[in-house]
């Protein structure tokens, strides 16, 4: 039998089939997208904007010089993973990808599968953010805002969007433009900081009890993730839940953090073909059950002299280094994967407000690059346009095109890996 969250989801689905049948004449078709335009909501996004012109203003102005240092950051980045690519002439490992609903979280090459109501609500979410900040900022600058409407993939909703009149754009200042275009990405990293730093502390630091040992997460196609015995014990739960697993000792060593995982591979010089036993903590919803697995270890994709067992591991001190550099700011182990919220409800909301978290960073992220489609590009060349107007043609063709074969170079290999 299916759990409960994917028959709930398919009849959500062909609910959905139902509507774009009976609502047809007013949905265009483009491929495989549905677009499905209105003019509800357009008058108060446009007074929302108007009414509040200065605040907006100010807040454009912010969103710019963010979005620009999102942008470097962004780009140097991929160049450090590309680097490390060439120097060691292997594919990326734990880098994300195409993010796509799944029946159970696991990340694979070139994607990361999110569970799908916290898919579903997390990019509904983050595109209605995203869009609805495009268009209030573009009210405030005075632009012209023709629709809104919505977007489906087939009948799977893919988000939001306001529709301006381009030519309207086109025609305002540089700084005008600059602010329209920064809007969404920087609504959401605003929405990923309202959820790190103050609605999930004041949920959660009430709620939570601490989970021993060190949360594991499942990568696709390696022994951990294919583990017979492993679905078999997380089978039995029929639930919403998402499980959660917190790996407590190996071959009878207790564990409590990343580094005490690496120490114990080391120290009890576990290779390529050993077998490994885990003793695990599964939570899913209101259940947890302690269990013994055995697993085969593969070569490690780093290196091939390495044992390896396909999983990703999540720790404070891991978290606060990816997340927020700086130490000395409040860090999102509040919400991190070391609590276990004990209410099944409160256990839904924790991990659909930890996938908005991540979700709205990595697309504001993402959109911040210089690529076509993206904002990021459309930002770079309107300052080039001022800064040197003759050869700005020239540098952003050369920086898209170095920007997606790096992206390509990482991506890829990964992807190709999940059909060898």
């Amino acid at each position: 039998m299916l759990p409960l969250d994917t028959l709930s989801f398919i009849a959500f689905l062909a609910a959905m089939a139902v509507f774009v049948v009976l609502d047809r004449k007013s949905i265009e078709a483009q491929a495989i997208f549905l677009i499905r335009r209105t003019k509800r909501g357009r008058n108060f996004i446009i007074n929302t904007g108007r009414r509040f012109h200065r605040f907006w203003t100010w807040v454009g102005n912010i969103a710019v010089v963010t979005v620009f240092i999102a942008s470097i950051i962004g780009v140097y980045n991929l160049l450090l993973i590309f680097l490390d690519i060439v120097a060691n002439m292997r594919p990326a490992v734990g880098v994300g990808g195409l993010v796509i609903p799944s029946p159970v979280a696991v990340a694979g090459g070139g994607f990361i599968g999110v569970p799908l109501w916290y898919w579903l609500i997390s990019v509904l979410v983050l595109m209605c953010v995203h869009e609805g900040m495009h268009g209030i900022m573009a009210a405030s600058q005075k632009m012209k805002i023709k629709n809104l409407g919505w977007i489906l993939l087939l009948v799977l909703p893919m988000g939001a969007f306001v529709e301006p009149d381009e030519k309207d754009v086109a025609r305002k200042k540089p700084m005008a433009q600059l602010r329209f275009f920064a809007a969404g990405s920087f609504a959401n990293f605003v929405t990923a900081f309202l959820i790190a730093f103050i609605i999930a502390p004041m949920i959660f630091t009430a709620v939570t009890v601490p989970a021993e040992g060190v949360h594991v997460f499942p990568q696709k196609g390696y022994p951990f993730a294919n583990s017979t015995e492993l679905r078999q014990l997380t089978d039995h739960f029929n639930s919403t839940m998402n499980p959660k697993f917190f790996v407590r000792s190996i071959d009878g060593r207790t564990v409590s953090s990343v580094d005490g995982i690496k120490e114990v591979f080391a120290a009890e010089g576990i290779m390529p073909g050993d077998y490994v036993s885990l003793n695990m903590d599964i939570y899913y919803g209101d259940n947890k059950d302690n269990v013994d697995i055995m697993i085969q270890a593969v070569s490690n994709p780093e290196n091939k002299t390495k044992a390896y067992i396909g999983i990703l591991m999540f720790d404070e001190d891991a978290m606060s280094k990816q997340l927020l550099p700086s130490q000395s700011i409040m860090t999102f182990r509040v919400v991190s994967d070391g609590f276990i919220p004990y209410r099944r409800a409160l256990f839904f909301l924790h991990e659909l407000l930890l996938w908005m978290f991540f979700l709205n960073l990595g697309i504001g992220l993402f959109n911040a690059l210089p690529l076509s489609i993206l904002d990021g590009k459309r930002m770079w060349d309107t300052l080039l346009k001022r800064i040197v107007p003759r050869r700005s043609k020239k540098i952003m063709r050369a920086v898209e095109w170095i920007t997606l074969v790096i992206l390509l170079v990482i991506l890829l290999p990964a992807i190709l890996s999940n059909f060898i």
